[in-house]
């Protein structure tokens, strides 16, 4: 399924999704990407000492609705 994500912080942010997707997300950029609804994306934010994970979202609540 079609999903939708924008990364809202100041920060870069790696998404992850298991092996299928890991994609760098700039401060407020937009991706949209497919992945299962059981699917689970993975944030992890950039610190001075790596990334750190800081959220994970069911993919199922990233779907894109069309109307």
């Amino acid at each position: 399924d079609l999903c939708y994500y924008q990364n809202p912080t100041g920060q870069i942010q790696t998404i992850r999704i298991d092996r299928a997707l890991e994609k760098v997300v700039f401060p407020g950029d937009r991706i949209l990407f497919h992945a299962a609804p059981d699917a689970v994306l993975e944030i992890y934010s950039s610190t001075p000492t790596g990334f750190v994970q800081i959220d994970c979202i069911s993919c199922s609540q990233l779907q894109v609705v069309k109307s």
